[in-house]
C-alpha cells in the first residue's frame, strides 16, 4: 500500500527514507488498517465467486490460468441447459405432445420408485 502511495506521489519518498524507525511503525499500522479491508473485499468476491461457479472456497487462491477451461465447462452447461428448455417449450407450444407428456409424468408418478414413504 505504502508502494502504491509512493507512486502516485501522495507521499515523498525522501520523506520515508528519512523517516524514523516510530515514524515507519505509524505508518505501516496506518496502511494495514485499509490493506485488511481491501484483503476481506477480496475474500469476499473470490468466495462468491466460488459459490456461483460451483468451486470449493478457501482451499487454494484462485489460480486465473484456470478459469478459461471453467468458463468453458460453464458455458457448455448453460448450452446444454439452454437447448432442453427450447425442447420443452416445443413440446408444451404442441398440444398432443404436451398431452402425451402429461400422461407419461402420471404414470412415472405411479410407480414404485415415486410411490415411497420417507417417513416410514
Amino acid at each position: 500500500m505504502l508502494e502504491l502511495q509512493l507512486q502516485i506521489e501522495q507521499i515523498d519518498a525522501s520523506h520515508i527514507a528519512s523517516a524514523s524507525a516510530e515514524r515507519l511503525k505509524h505508518y505501516n499500522k496506518v496502511l494495514g488498517e485499509p490493506l485488511a479491508e481491501m484483503k476481506a473485499e477480496i475474500e469476499g468476491v473470490e468466495l462468491r465467486f466460488c459459490y456461483d461457479h460451483g468451486l470449493a472456497p478457501g482451499r487454494t487462491a484462485i489460480d486465473p490460468r484456470k478459469l478459461g477451461p471453467l468458463l468453458e465447462q460453464h458455458r457448455r452447461q448453460l448450452r446444454l441447459e439452454l437447448s432442453q428448455q427450447q425442447r420443452e417449450l416445443r413440446t408444451l407450444a404442441d398440444a398432443t405432445a404436451t398431452k402425451r407428456w402429461l400422461k407419461q409424468q402420471r404414470q412415472l408418478l405411479r410407480e414404485p420408485a415415486y410411490g415411497f414413504d420417507p417417513f416410514f
